[in-house]
């Protein structure tokens, strides 16, 4: 069977010289070629169910849930980015709801190169909101919790004239951004998923909220930014201290531009 294979590959003047379909099926037996039919074929089936089943969850989260890293409660010290299209309302009402679905969608097709690049996971999508999470080590090396931001919003300037053309509205987002403990586990029997529980997200996506009173596009708390050393590529400005409902402690609220290089 090996001699036949070498010489199919090595030797394609083996057929030119009138070599017939049966006498190669007499060489190589039957059962072979079935067996290895069925073996490609389960094998692709399986990758891309592995592979659809990794986008539906995220690729972090599978493994994770695959060796049982949050079948109990456990606590880690997460980034998070609560990220919402800005004037949602009002683009919802001229688009409709079906050209607006649309719309949203091409949005956040469009978030996936920066959320590759900047080693952010998806926690979940929520209408016109994204909602981001990093570790904090992923997060604040090389500033990745910033540059998704402006990585988007550069993106989504290059397809300004595609958004136009196709909808005549220009998407615009704002993001907020927190750090702290949460508790992260499994949770749901029919359909599994991770939940991430802690007043950072309810900090962040506040901060999010905040960001049009402030007319600021992205605001994080003093949490993260005592964890940020050096802001190489951008500034930060304090805004207020915000005092989160429930809490004696206030929270001080920081603006981040990027810095234009030289």
């Amino acid at each position: 069977t090996l001699i036949v294979l070498v010489n199919i590959g090595f030797e394609p003047e083996f057929f030119l010289q009138g070599l017939r379909i049966q006498s190669v099926s007499k060489a190589v037996p039957a059962g072979f070629i079935i067996g290895t039919l069925f073996y490609y074929v389960f094998f692709i089936l399986m990758f891309n169910l592995l592979y659809q089943i990794s986008k539906k969850i995220g690729p972090g989260i599978l493994l994770s849930s695959i060796f049982g890293k949050y079948h109990q409660p456990r606590d880690e010290k997460l980034i998070f980015m609560f990220l919402d299209l800005k004037n949602s309302t009002g683009i919802a009402e001229k688009l409709e709801h079906k050209k607006y679905s649309l719309f949203i969608k091409d949005c956040f097709s469009f978030l996936t190169n920066p959320i590759y690049n900047c080693g952010a996971d998806v926690y979940q999508y929520v209408g016109d909101e994204a909602v981001l999470v990093w570790p904090l080590k992923k997060g604040i090396k090389n500033l990745n919790c910033f540059r998704l931001f402006f990585e988007y919003k550069k993106v989504l300037e290059k397809k300004h004239d595609y958004f136009m053309e196709k909808y005549g509205i220009f998407p615009e987002f704002k993001a907020g951004l927190d750090f702290g403990e949460v508790t992260v586990t499994e949770v749901g029997e029919i359909r599994r998923d991770l939940a991430f529980h802690g007043d950072v997200l309810n900090t962040a996506a506040r901060l999010e909220k905040l960001c049009k009173s402030l007319g600021k596009d992205l605001l994080i708390t003093g949490y993260l930014e005592a964890e940020i050393e050096n802001l190489d590529g951008y500034s930060k400005e304090f805004m207020e201290e915000m005092k989160p409902e429930g809490k004696d402690q206030s929270i001080k609220v920081y603006a981040i531009e990027k810095q234009d290089s030289l």
